[in-house]
């Protein structure tokens, strides 16, 4: 919790390995490794049986819900809506970017206010 909140209130990211740590992604492969390791996570999740991936997906949502998860992503999910509805000139830089350029692009111009900060990285 510390660490995503240190991330959202600065605007440093994460890098993959971290991710990882967090428990936030469970496998971090190289870009050119990328759509073989999804082949092979895609087969193994196509070995098991439906109903039993639906039993474990119900399973697991209800445990996350009781924890509040579904109430905390309702609230997120309400917030990206405000930040949509209210004009700021810096979320719709930030979204053309990523829409006519790339992520990295718009990752980077934002970034690019706290270069002068001593000490400060993005990552």
């Amino acid at each position: 919790m510390k660490t995503a909140k240190d991330r959202l209130l600065t605007g440093r990211e994460l890098a993959a390995a971290q991710t990882k740590e967090m428990g936030l992604v469970t496998e971090v492969v190289e870009p050119d490794q990328l759509a073989e390791a999804t082949c092979r996570k895609a087969t193994l999740m196509a070995r098991l049986p439906r109903e039993m991936q639906q039993m474990h997906k119900m399973y697991l949502n209800r445990g996350y819900e009781m924890q509040g998860l579904r109430t905390a992503t309702d609230y997120y999910l309400e917030q990206v809506a405000i930040m949509g509805a209210q004009p700021m000139p810096e979320y719709a830089e930030f979204s053309r970017m990523t829409a006519e350029e790339e992520l990295r692009a718009a990752l980077d111009h934002a970034n690019s206010r706290y270069e002068e900060l001593d000490g400060w990285t993005s990552r």
